[in-house]
């Protein structure tokens, strides 16, 4: 009987070499030996049931001296858990500190967490695609017409997707089928107050202050 692992490998880099890392991994990852690849508030995280430990993280390590590239692993049936640290061409055990069974208990609960968060980040991002679509069918006109409800949606599409959003907020916006929709709806619903006040304080402090006249172009007068 199969045994499959859980495993997490982080890192932190600049963007040019991130991405080169993630195309290398992606490659992997379409040869189905991951099952996700996504960017988390840490770093970037990836979740797969591999048997062993891919012997191509230790050339991606030399290919990337500079990046420490971090991997833990849980065996879910077996309780056997631990870590290793890839730098350039050095590559570390590191032992637990936590008892075992509780070690490999923490990785898969994160693992899953990390598949629940990419799965709604798809899911509003097909929302987005849809709706963009959408827009892109309307004329000029239109589109003028639509342009805050479309910054209201890109803003909701932005905030949902990155990483660090509320457990139990996306748990229940995931129960929509459009929880870009939903979110984005009362956005705009919050914003449908009366703002007379509000602006009327925006051209006391424009006139008041008169910084604008340093900034922008003055109407030219004979």
């Amino acid at each position: 009987m199969s045994d499959p692992a859980q495993h997490i490998l982080t890192w932190q880099c600049g963007k040019d070499e991130d991405k080169k890392i993630r195309e290398a991994l992606q490659v992997c990852y379409d040869r189905g030996k991951f099952k996700d690849l996504c960017q988390t508030a840490s770093g970037v995280q990836f979740r797969a049931r591999l048997k062993v430990v891919p012997p191509f993280l230790t050339d991606l390590s030399r290919q990337h001296p500079d990046v420490c590239f971090t991997q833990e692993w849980a065996s879910a049936s077996r309780l056997e858990a631990g870590k290793k640290v890839y730098s350039g061409s050095e590559r570390t055990e590191t032992p637990n500190q936590k008892d075992v069974g509780q070690y490999a208990d923490e990785i898969w609960r994160r693992a899953e967490q990390t598949e629940i968060a990419l799965q709604f980040a798809h899911k509003v991002e097909d929302n987005w695609q849809e709706y963009r679509q959408k827009m892109l069918s309307l004329s000029k006109e239109a589109l003028i017409e639509k342009a805050g409800e479309i910054a209201a949606v890109k803003l909701t599409r932005d905030v949902l997707t990155r990483p660090g959003l509320d457990k139990e907020v996306m748990e229940y916006l995931d129960r929509f089928e459009n929880p870009l929709e939903v979110v984005s709806d009362s956005w705009l619903a919050e914003q449908d107050g009366d703002r007379s006040a509000a602006f009327d304080h925006v051209l006391w402090v424009l006139r008041d202050r008169q910084a604008a006249e340093q900034e922008y172009e003055m109407e030219q007068t004979m």
